[in-house]
């Protein structure tokens, strides 16, 4: 029987470390061998001191910007070492979303969404609470179609959702008060394209019409 436990002089057990660190979104892929070199990589170039990463590059939690911020905080370690911290962020990969992001939202408090910053093809900065506020207020599951991850997958999909901006960032030129609730909605990655199929995006209600005009004509 494999033992699970983490070893108890393990510095890197505590899941509170990601805290630590300041990023702004995490883009991290579910974990494989790939991720694994990645990891590795980042560790090496944080070892020499001079292959520095810039801020915009570590605004993005990667594996490989993971690895170098660890390699930055805890220095030369051995290979097998690596695999094994690497082992254990790779444990808890879909547990960490709700230890970094679960704080509430006082009624009175105010979040928001900076000026736009492009991640990848049409994905500009987000603010992790509000995103988490947004799926605590309606559920990890697409609001126009209605998957759930979790129920189609199992274990690997739960918690695992887009958020889309009813009100698209591309919009707004200066930072805005948002609601998580008024201005995100869940949607799964084939709802959230389609939203996205022309600019200015269309609405959730226009997307939900599409779906059943296309399952009438499918009868």
């Amino acid at each position: 029987m494999t033992n699970t436990k983490e070893p108890q002089n393990n510095p890197f057990s505590n899941e509170q470390i990601l805290t630590n660190f300041d990023y702004e979104i995490d883009m991290r892929s579910f974990p494989d061998e790939y991720r694994r070199v990645q990891f590795n990589i980042g560790w090496q170039d944080a070892i020499p001191r001079e292959k520095a990463y810039v801020d915009s590059t570590l605004r993005k939690l990667t594996w490989r910007n993971l690895g170098y911020r660890l390699g930055l905080q805890f220095g030369q370690r051995t290979s097998a070492e690596i695999y094994e911290i690497y082992e254990h962020f790779a444990r808890h990969f879909e547990s960490y979303p709700s230890i970094t992001l679960a704080e509430e939202i006082a009624p009175d408090e105010v979040l928001y969404e900076g000026g736009k910053q492009q991640i990848t093809v049409n994905a500009y900065e987000r603010n992790p609470k509000a995103r988490q506020a947004c799926i605590e207020h309606y559920g990890a599951f697409c609001q126009i179609c209605g998957v759930n991850f979790e129920r189609k997958y199992g274990a690997i999909g739960r918690n695992f959702i887009h958020v889309h901006h009813l009100v698209p960032l591309a919009n707004i030129q200066e930072t805005y008060q948002v609601n998580p609730e008024k201005d995100l909605l869940p949607v799964c990655p084939n709802c959230h394209a389609m939203l996205h199929k022309r600019n200015p995006p269309y609405g959730p209600d226009d997307i939900k019409n599409f779906l059943r005009l296309a399952n009438k004509n499918g009868d």
